[in-house]
């Protein structure tokens, strides 16, 4: 079975905590490696290292510190070679306009984050299943 990299971008440390534990309690069944970034800078600094491997999902929030998740996906969408990574936009963020600008930006899905921190594996194993469909992984 193939490895699906997922690139997890938050800058809130207990969101990162809660995702990276949610993708831990399937990550076997799926293959998963789970990597994460405080904000769209780094990550965008991390990916245009030749060294670093292309993720096959990035995870993203909206709301942050540097380059926020909007400034990101502009970025990633923009650039050869980054532009087909599927971004998932993962956020607190409810408003119907935020949602539009996502997907008018290229985003694959606009989800809001559970308000239950229990809720993070079956909302984020919804989505890998979904993703893992897409690309053609076998479960």
């Amino acid at each position: 079975m193939r490895e699906l990299l997922i690139y997890v971008v938050d800058d809130d440390m207990d969101e990162r905590f809660f995702i990276e534990r949610a993708f831990d309690s399937f990550k076997y069944k799926f293959n998963l490696e789970v990597s994460s970034f405080f904000h769209g800078k780094h990550l965008i600094d991390a990916l245009n290292e030749k060294s670093t491997p292309l993720p096959g999902l990035i995870l993203m929030d909206l709301n942050m510190p540097v380059m926020n998740g909007f400034e990101t996906l502009e970025a990633l969408k923009k650039t050869s070679g980054l532009n087909t990574i599927p971004v998932i936009i993962h956020s607190s963020v409810k408003t119907e306009d935020s949602r539009k600008k996502c997907m008018a930006l290229g985003a694959a899905k606009v989800v809001t984050k559970p308000g239950n921190m229990l809720e993070y594996p079956s909302v984020l194993k919804e989505l890998v299943f979904e993703q893992i469909h897409l690309i053609g992984i076998k479960a």
